[in-house]
């Protein structure tokens, strides 16, 4: 059992780990820092906490000091790939932070961010202005029901800016997007209730600012027309309550790698942000009913998990944030999804990866678990009297995806578990053995989230792996009808064996599946045999006779045939069906199919003549266009063999600006200029294999 040290005898950059957490709820700010890669997240972030006096040090991303930037993969690249949690004191008030990445690849790590907040904060530089991640980081928390923050980041090196970008803000973002800063040479001054030294310019901004939160309360307005000034509590509260329904979205300056307006963030998240009182959006299941989810400390207890990790030293840990109640070590919780009920042996706090042991953690608060097993991202931990499942966002199914081989035989037996744990931590990463083509097929966002996960699996698991494009999923079918015929026959010296098979092959509407049809009259071929038959064809059908590959769309009728008093049994007509299929297959005119996906791509305007162009290259079926904002789409069929490194020219093209979508659409006849490309590939991939 880990002990808690009192708060004196800590140094002053660890005395938060034994402070007294808030009354209630709501006296937390949970929020996440969201924005394209390179926009100042992780180095506000680091700013923050060491303002707050949460670390000794300002980390350095540039420098590979950075408390929350700690993985390998990320100081290697320099740039934030996991979302990373830490939390401190300011004025009275826990912060809990959660940085994320700024790339679009890790697009789960940015939707788990979001689940145990009430606010993004929407980091944009100055220097760049608003980004392809930044307009999808504000799309992705409309939908996730946060309330939105803007920070505009770098004004220690782009003071010129701010006007050009604001204006960008406003028009892209709406009129909702209020500024609630000033700047006075190199000072930010907050609009917050302004002091009597402060200039004249910050109270007329502060006042213009305060009007726009009047005009969300009704009451504050009939005051405020009565000639009555709000007080500052009533307005703090009115801002939170505007934050938090959307009416107002705060726009504020910083600088921090010059520590500029840095407290002055921290100042207007406690005053003017939505506390853990009123997270927005949150919804949960008792039973069929749908019911808000319980807030408070006094409540039976309810917590979500939004990220698992697997520590080398404390195993697995499992992130979560609690709704309601308290949790404390020696007690325990339900998990609806297992219908168990676990133990709590250690609970923590985190800044980065440093780990801080806790007794208890109570509505409002974010924490960790270890050594629960079966938990996973989005599991609800309630109380076994309350029992309650909150919502769990939906993830977009990963469309980049390699073949793997472990290069080391020994490490055969253990990549399936070392690729589970690592599903565990990432949504939108899947791992699954295909039986149609023996392959273990990877899948991530791009190409960049799987190199980040494969050499992940070498770092953590000590698997090296070589990967290659997985065989597309091809399959055969008929154009025309045929018969075709078997007898089996064999004599042993004892028992013998005998089945004799005539079938007809017919082509099925594409997408048909497999129709068989017991024709039989007369007894020719027993009742007893006819199962047997049918699993004859079921087999042949898994290998076709143009490359291999599973027939689909055929019915099939067994229509004659013939069979031995002693020596018939059902090996015999299993193997007098397989045969007759495949001698009636071959000429039935057979061919490839292909699967043809559904793909939407979306990318800005400018683009959109070197997009069309790549993907009439890729025998592409343009379907439609349309015009969203200044983003265009395109709606397309496309084969999926043309588009399984097309995330790569994708980001080629567009500068990164560009993302897609794709879903199965159907399967369809392959050109027959192309079909001995696809059988040659194949014999040499299973020739490969043999080796």
């Amino acid at each position: 059992m880990h002990s808690v040290p009192a708060r004196d005898s800590l140094p002053a950059w660890k005395r938060l780990k034994g402070c007294e957490m808030p009354d209630s709820p709501g006296g937390f700010r949970n929020v996440a820092l969201l924005g394209h890669s390179g926009c100042g997240k992780t180095t506000l972030a680091e700013a923050m906490l060491f303002a707050a006096g949460a670390t000794q040090r300002r980390g350095s991303t540039s420098e590979g000091t950075s408390v929350l930037d700690f993985e390998d993969e990320e100081r290697e690249k320099g740039m934030t790939i996991n979302g990373a949690t830490a939390y401190c004191d300011w004025r009275g008030h826990v912060l809990h932070i959660v940085d994320l990445p700024g790339y679009l690849d890790f697009i789960g790590e940015m939707t788990c961010g979001l689940m145990p907040v009430e606010t993004g904060l929407l980091c944009v530089d100055l220097a760049a202005g608003i980004k392809v991640t930044t307009r999808k980081a504000w799309d992705l928390m409309g939908r996730m029901g946060v309330a939105r923050m803007v920070v505009l980041t770098k004004v220690d090196q782009e003071p010129t800016k701010i006007d050009e970008v604001m204006d960008a803000v406003r028009g892209i973002f709406g009129a909702e997007c209020v500024p609630f800063t000033v700047m006075d040479g190199t000072r930010v001054t907050p609009l917050l209730p302004p002091g009597e030294n402060a200039s004249e310019e910050a109270k007329e901004a502060y006042t213009r600012a305060m009007e726009k939160v009047v005009e969300t309360d009704e009451a504050l307005m009939d005051k405020y027309l009565g000639g009555e000034n709000p007080t500052d509590g009533e307005m703090s509260a009115a801002l939170r309550a505007a934050v938090a329904g959307g009416e107002i979205v705060p726009v504020f300056i910083t600088g921090a790698a010059h520590d500029v307006g840095v407290k002055e963030l921290l100042d207007f998240i406690v005053f003017g942000l939505p506390g853990a009182d009123r997270p927005p959006g949150r919804k949960a299941k008792r039973g069929d009913e749908e019911i808000q989810v319980p807030l408070g400390r006094n409540e039976p207890l309810c917590a979500q998990v939004f990220k698992i990790v697997t520590d080398p030293y404390v195993g697995k840990l499992a992130f979560f944030r609690v709704y309601a109640g308290r949790m404390s070590v020696g007690g325990g919780f339900h998990n609806p999804r297992t219908g168990r009920n676990e133990r709590i042996g250690n609970l923590y706090k985190t800044v980065g990866k440093e780990q801080t042991a806790v007794e208890e953690l109570s509505a409002g608060e974010f924490g960790a678990v270890s050594k629960v097993e079966r938990i996973k991202v989005g599991d609800t931990l309630c109380s076994p009297e309350a029992v309650l499942t909150m919502a769990v966002p939906e993830f977009a199914e990963p469309m980049v995806a390699y073949a793997v081989v472990p290069k080391s035989r020994s490490d055969e037996e253990k990549i399936s578990g070392a690729l589970n744990k690592m599903q565990e931590e990432d949504a939108t990463f899947k791992a699954r053995w295909e039986t149609e083509t023996g392959e273990l097929v990877v899948r991530g966002n791009s190409t960049l989230h799987l190199d980040v996960m494969l050499k992940r699996l070498k770092r953590r698991f000590g698997i090296d792996v070589e990967t290659r494009l997985p065989t597309v999923p091809y399959r055969e079918t008929v154009l025309a009808t045929s018969e075709g015929h078997y007898k089996h026959k064999k004599q042993t010296g004892g028992r013998g064996q005998y089945g004799e098979v005539y079938l007809r092959i017919e082509p099925l509407e594409r997408g048909g599946g497999f129709e068989f049809v017991d024709a039989i009259v007369g007894g020719v071929i027993p009742r007893q045999f006819i199962p047997s038959v049918e699993k004859g064809v079921v087999k042949a059908m898994e290998k076709g006779v143009v490359a291999g590959f599973p027939v689909q769309d055929v019915k099939v009728t067994v229509y004659d045939g013939s069979h031995h008093s002693v020596d018939s049994d059902d090996n015999s007509f299993r193997i007098a069906g397989e045969r007759a299929f495949q001698d009636g297959m071959s000429g039935a005119k057979p061919v490839l199919l292909e699967p043809i996906a559904e793909m939407e791509v979306i990318a800005p305007i400018q683009y959109m003549g070197d997009l069309m162009g790549d993907l009439n290259t890729r025998r592409a079926r343009i379907s439609g266009t349309d015009t969203v904002g200044d983003q265009q789409v395109i709606k397309a069929e496309v084969p999926l063999a043309e588009i399984m490194t097309y995330s790569t020219q994708l980001r080629s093209i567009t500068g990164g600006e560009g993302t897609y979508t794709v879903s199965f659409s159907r399967y369809d006849v392959v050109p027959s200029n192309m079909v001995q490309q696809i059988v040659a590939r194949r014999q040499q991939r299973q020739e490969q294999q043999k080796k």
